[in-house]
Protein backbone atom coordinates (compact mmCIF):
# COMPACT_ATOMS: atom_id res chain seq x y z
CA UNK A 1 0.00 0.00 0.00
CA UNK A 2 2.70 2.69 0.73
CA UNK A 3 5.92 1.88 -1.34
CA UNK A 4 5.82 3.45 -4.48
CA UNK A 5 7.88 0.29 -6.07
CA UNK A 6 5.48 -1.99 -4.64
CA UNK A 7 3.46 -4.86 -7.29
CA UNK A 8 0.66 -3.71 -6.04
CA UNK A 9 1.08 0.47 -6.50
CA UNK A 10 3.25 -0.24 -9.99
CA UNK A 11 0.21 -2.08 -10.84
CA UNK A 12 -2.14 0.49 -10.09
CA UNK A 13 0.08 2.70 -12.52
CA UNK A 14 -1.06 1.12 -15.28
CA UNK A 15 2.39 -0.83 -15.47
CA UNK A 16 2.55 -4.70 -16.13
CA UNK A 17 3.13 -7.36 -12.84
CA UNK A 18 3.32 -11.08 -13.15
CA UNK A 19 0.22 -13.04 -13.09
CA UNK A 20 1.14 -14.80 -9.76
CA UNK A 21 2.49 -11.39 -7.70
CA UNK A 22 -1.25 -10.25 -9.16
CA UNK A 23 -2.87 -12.89 -7.19
CA UNK A 24 -0.30 -12.76 -4.46
CA UNK A 25 -2.03 -9.27 -4.01
CA UNK A 26 -5.61 -10.89 -4.09
CA UNK A 27 -4.31 -12.88 -1.55
CA UNK A 28 -2.94 -10.51 0.81
CA UNK A 29 -6.28 -8.58 0.82
CA UNK A 30 -8.31 -11.70 1.45
CA UNK A 31 -6.06 -11.62 4.37
CA UNK A 32 -7.37 -8.80 5.98
CA UNK A 33 -10.59 -9.76 5.98
CA UNK A 34 -9.71 -13.29 7.42
CA UNK A 35 -6.93 -11.77 9.63
CA UNK A 36 -8.17 -11.81 13.45
CA UNK A 37 -10.91 -9.31 14.43
CA UNK A 38 -8.77 -6.60 16.44
CA UNK A 39 -7.01 -6.17 13.09
CA UNK A 40 -9.86 -5.07 11.58
CA UNK A 41 -8.63 -1.48 12.65
CA UNK A 42 -5.66 -1.85 10.73
CA UNK A 43 -8.03 -2.72 7.61
CA UNK A 44 -10.26 0.48 8.62
CA UNK A 45 -7.31 2.59 8.39
CA UNK A 46 -5.86 1.24 4.81
CA UNK A 47 -9.05 2.20 3.50
CA UNK A 48 -8.91 5.32 5.09
CA UNK A 49 -5.35 5.97 3.87
CA UNK A 50 -6.59 4.98 0.24
CA UNK A 51 -8.86 7.78 0.08
CA UNK A 52 -6.58 10.09 1.75
CA UNK A 53 -4.09 9.25 -1.37
CA UNK A 54 -6.73 9.41 -3.80
CA UNK A 55 -7.17 13.55 -2.27
CA UNK A 56 -4.12 14.08 -1.67
CA UNK A 57 -2.18 12.17 -4.59
CA UNK A 58 -5.05 11.46 -6.97
CA UNK A 59 -3.96 8.88 -9.67
CA UNK A 60 -4.11 10.28 -13.25
CA UNK A 61 -6.44 7.25 -14.40
CA UNK A 62 -9.61 6.95 -12.17
CA UNK A 63 -11.42 4.45 -14.21
CA UNK A 64 -8.57 2.01 -14.63
CA UNK A 65 -7.43 2.44 -11.04
CA UNK A 66 -11.29 1.21 -10.28
CA UNK A 67 -11.21 -1.65 -12.88
CA UNK A 68 -7.59 -3.33 -11.21
CA UNK A 69 -9.45 -2.81 -7.64
CA UNK A 70 -12.32 -4.89 -8.91
CA UNK A 71 -9.98 -7.33 -10.10
CA UNK A 72 -7.88 -7.69 -6.77
CA UNK A 73 -11.17 -7.89 -4.87
CA UNK A 74 -12.44 -10.30 -7.21
CA UNK A 75 -8.96 -12.64 -6.25
CA UNK A 76 -9.58 -11.67 -2.99
CA UNK A 77 -13.21 -12.26 -2.46
CA UNK A 78 -12.37 -16.03 -4.59
CA UNK A 79 -9.76 -16.95 -1.90
CA UNK A 80 -12.41 -15.74 0.94
CA UNK A 81 -15.12 -18.11 -0.89
CA UNK A 82 -12.83 -20.75 -0.48
CA UNK A 83 -11.86 -20.36 2.85
CA UNK A 84 -15.36 -20.05 3.83
CA UNK A 85 -16.56 -23.00 1.64
CA UNK A 86 -14.01 -25.23 3.69
CA UNK A 87 -15.41 -24.63 6.57
CA UNK A 88 -18.88 -24.82 6.31
CA UNK A 89 -17.80 -28.04 4.50
CA UNK A 90 -16.10 -29.16 8.05
CA UNK A 91 -18.45 -27.66 10.32
CA UNK A 92 -21.46 -26.90 8.73
CA UNK A 93 -23.35 -23.51 9.57
CA UNK A 94 -23.38 -24.19 13.01
CA UNK A 95 -20.50 -23.80 13.60
CA UNK A 96 -20.94 -21.55 17.09
CA UNK A 97 -23.48 -23.92 18.52
CA UNK A 98 -20.65 -26.75 17.72
CA UNK A 99 -18.31 -24.22 19.90
CA UNK A 100 -20.05 -23.47 22.92
CA UNK A 101 -20.77 -27.64 22.80
CA UNK A 102 -17.27 -27.91 22.96
CA UNK A 103 -16.53 -25.46 25.66
CA UNK A 104 -19.49 -27.11 27.72
CA UNK A 105 -17.70 -30.36 27.62
CA UNK A 106 -14.00 -29.61 27.97
CA UNK A 107 -13.83 -26.57 29.72
CA UNK A 108 -13.03 -26.24 33.39
CA UNK A 109 -16.61 -25.76 35.58
CA UNK A 110 -15.66 -21.64 36.08
CA UNK A 111 -15.60 -20.76 32.15
CA UNK A 112 -18.35 -23.11 31.10
CA UNK A 113 -21.04 -21.05 29.43
CA UNK A 114 -24.13 -23.16 31.71
CA UNK A 115 -21.88 -22.20 34.78
CA UNK A 116 -23.84 -19.26 36.97
CA UNK A 117 -22.13 -15.90 36.59
CA UNK A 118 -20.91 -15.70 40.72
CA UNK A 119 -19.56 -19.21 40.17
CA UNK A 120 -17.48 -18.24 36.93
CA UNK A 121 -13.72 -17.14 36.37
CA UNK A 122 -13.42 -13.62 38.25
CA UNK A 123 -12.32 -12.22 34.88
CA UNK A 124 -15.10 -12.68 32.68
CA UNK A 125 -18.29 -10.67 32.47
CA UNK A 126 -16.97 -8.12 34.87
CA UNK A 127 -19.60 -5.23 34.19
CA UNK A 128 -22.36 -7.74 34.38
CA UNK A 129 -20.80 -8.72 37.86
CA UNK A 130 -21.42 -4.90 38.69
CA UNK A 131 -18.10 -3.26 38.10
CA UNK A 132 -17.87 -0.39 36.62
CA UNK A 133 -15.54 0.44 33.84
CA UNK A 134 -13.85 3.50 35.98
CA UNK A 135 -12.79 0.71 38.57
CA UNK A 136 -12.31 -1.71 35.83
CA UNK A 137 -9.64 0.38 34.62
CA UNK A 138 -8.36 2.11 38.18
CA UNK A 139 -8.64 -1.13 40.37
CA UNK A 140 -8.02 -3.81 37.74
CA UNK A 141 -5.29 -2.17 35.39
CA UNK A 142 -6.30 -2.78 32.62
CA UNK A 143 -4.38 -0.03 31.24
CA UNK A 144 -1.05 -0.98 33.00
CA UNK A 145 -1.91 -4.60 32.41
CA UNK A 146 -2.11 -4.11 28.77
CA UNK A 147 0.65 -1.91 28.40
CA UNK A 148 3.64 -4.16 30.31
CA UNK A 149 2.28 -7.52 28.38
CA UNK A 150 2.75 -5.43 24.81
CA UNK A 151 6.67 -4.46 25.58
CA UNK A 152 7.27 -7.37 27.64
CA UNK A 153 5.51 -10.25 29.92
CA UNK A 154 6.45 -13.78 29.54
CA UNK A 155 5.80 -17.16 30.38
CA UNK A 156 1.61 -17.31 29.69
CA UNK A 157 1.96 -13.90 31.46
CA UNK A 158 3.70 -14.95 34.52
CA UNK A 159 7.03 -13.35 34.38
CA UNK A 160 6.96 -9.38 33.71
CA UNK A 161 9.59 -6.79 34.06
CA UNK A 162 10.32 -4.47 36.94
CA UNK A 163 8.45 -1.37 37.33
CA UNK A 164 11.03 1.21 36.97
CA UNK A 165 11.51 -0.69 33.34
CA UNK A 166 7.66 -0.22 32.58
CA UNK A 167 7.63 3.40 33.73
CA UNK A 168 10.85 3.94 31.72
CA UNK A 169 9.73 2.85 28.55
CA UNK A 170 6.28 4.08 28.93
CA UNK A 171 7.84 7.45 29.17
CA UNK A 172 9.89 7.37 25.66
CA UNK A 173 7.23 5.58 24.29
CA UNK A 174 4.97 9.41 25.06
CA UNK A 175 8.03 11.15 24.30
CA UNK A 176 8.19 9.46 20.78
CA UNK A 177 3.93 9.77 20.03
CA UNK A 178 4.23 13.27 21.42
CA UNK A 179 7.64 13.76 19.14
CA UNK A 180 5.30 12.55 15.97
CA UNK A 181 2.30 14.67 16.68
CA UNK A 182 4.67 18.16 17.28
CA UNK A 183 6.63 17.13 14.19
CA UNK A 184 3.83 17.00 11.78
CA UNK A 185 1.99 19.45 13.21
CA UNK A 186 4.83 22.39 13.27
CA UNK A 187 6.51 21.04 9.80
CA UNK A 188 3.82 19.00 8.31
CA UNK A 189 1.37 19.89 5.65
CA UNK A 190 -2.62 19.06 5.60
CA UNK A 191 -1.99 15.41 4.10
CA UNK A 192 0.62 14.67 6.74
CA UNK A 193 -1.68 16.08 9.42
CA UNK A 194 -4.89 14.04 8.40
CA UNK A 195 -2.89 11.05 7.66
CA UNK A 196 -1.97 11.25 11.43
CA UNK A 197 -5.21 12.23 12.35
CA UNK A 198 -7.00 9.10 10.88
CA UNK A 199 -4.03 6.85 12.55
CA UNK A 200 -4.82 8.71 16.39
CA UNK A 201 -8.71 7.56 15.45
CA UNK A 202 -8.32 3.85 14.37
CA UNK A 203 -6.35 3.45 17.07
CA UNK A 204 -8.27 5.02 19.74
CA UNK A 205 -11.06 3.14 18.36
CA UNK A 206 -9.24 -0.19 18.52
CA UNK A 207 -8.23 1.08 22.27
CA UNK A 208 -11.80 1.47 22.89
CA UNK A 209 -13.33 -1.73 21.45
CA UNK A 210 -10.57 -3.74 23.41
CA UNK A 211 -11.00 -2.23 26.78
CA UNK A 212 -14.94 -3.11 26.12
CA UNK A 213 -14.52 -6.37 25.27
CA UNK A 214 -12.12 -7.23 28.46
CA UNK A 215 -14.73 -5.82 30.64
CA UNK A 216 -17.63 -7.15 29.25
CA UNK A 217 -16.94 -10.33 27.95
CA UNK A 218 -13.37 -11.84 29.24
CA UNK A 219 -10.49 -9.90 30.74
CA UNK A 220 -7.06 -10.75 29.46
CA UNK A 221 -4.87 -7.53 29.20
CA UNK A 222 -2.67 -8.54 26.44
CA UNK A 223 -1.12 -5.84 24.77
CA UNK A 224 -1.10 -8.22 21.56
CA UNK A 225 -4.49 -7.01 20.83
CA UNK A 226 -3.30 -3.85 20.05
CA UNK A 227 -0.36 -4.50 18.10
CA UNK A 228 -2.10 -3.33 15.09
CA UNK A 229 -1.01 0.31 16.03
CA UNK A 230 2.36 -0.70 15.54
CA UNK A 231 1.59 -1.33 11.60
CA UNK A 232 -1.06 2.00 11.69
CA UNK A 233 2.50 4.12 13.07
CA UNK A 234 4.34 2.86 10.65
CA UNK A 235 2.46 3.55 7.67
CA UNK A 236 2.66 7.40 8.99
CA UNK A 237 6.12 7.32 9.80
CA UNK A 238 6.53 6.09 5.78
CA UNK A 239 4.14 8.64 4.48
CA UNK A 240 5.35 11.72 7.04
CA UNK A 241 9.20 10.67 7.20
CA UNK A 242 10.85 14.26 6.19
CA UNK A 243 9.19 16.22 9.01
CA UNK A 244 11.52 14.87 11.24
CA UNK A 245 14.77 15.48 13.37
CA UNK A 246 16.43 12.44 12.37
CA UNK A 247 18.41 12.44 15.07
CA UNK A 248 16.16 12.74 17.23
CA UNK A 249 13.82 10.17 16.08
CA UNK A 250 16.96 7.77 15.49
CA UNK A 251 17.54 8.28 19.82
CA UNK A 252 13.93 7.51 21.03
CA UNK A 253 13.96 4.24 18.88
CA UNK A 254 17.12 2.94 19.26
CA UNK A 255 16.05 3.88 23.23
CA UNK A 256 12.83 1.42 23.02
CA UNK A 257 15.10 -0.72 20.99
CA UNK A 258 17.48 -1.42 23.86
CA UNK A 259 14.87 -1.07 26.70
CA UNK A 260 13.04 -4.18 24.92
CA UNK A 261 17.05 -6.01 24.40
CA UNK A 262 17.48 -5.60 27.99
CA UNK A 263 13.76 -7.07 29.46
CA UNK A 264 14.03 -9.98 26.93
CA UNK A 265 17.39 -10.75 28.30
CA UNK A 266 17.50 -9.98 31.81
CA UNK A 267 13.57 -10.87 32.48
CA UNK A 268 12.95 -12.53 29.86
CA UNK A 269 15.10 -15.46 29.02
CA UNK A 270 16.02 -15.68 32.59
CA UNK A 271 12.64 -15.67 34.04
CA UNK A 272 11.58 -17.99 31.60
CA UNK A 273 14.25 -20.43 32.44
CA UNK A 274 14.11 -20.12 36.46
CA UNK A 275 9.95 -21.06 36.04
CA UNK A 276 10.58 -23.60 33.30
CA UNK A 277 8.23 -22.60 30.79
CA UNK A 278 8.93 -23.90 27.57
Amino acid sequence: MVASESAFNLFLNQQKIPFLKLLGIGLLFALLILIKKNFYFFTLFLLFYFLWRCVFYPFPNVKSVLKKLTIICCIGGAFVGLRLGIDIDVNGFNKAEKIRNMQEMTSGKNFKPSTELQKKHFSLQMRERGISLKSFIQDHRWGEKTFGSGFGAYGYLTVFGSLIYYNIMRTVAIAGLIFMALSIAIRGGWSEKFLFLGALLCSTALIGVACYHAWTVDFQGQGRYLFAIVAMLGVVLVKTEKVYNQKLFTTLIASMFLLSVYNFIGTGLFGIAKYGWG
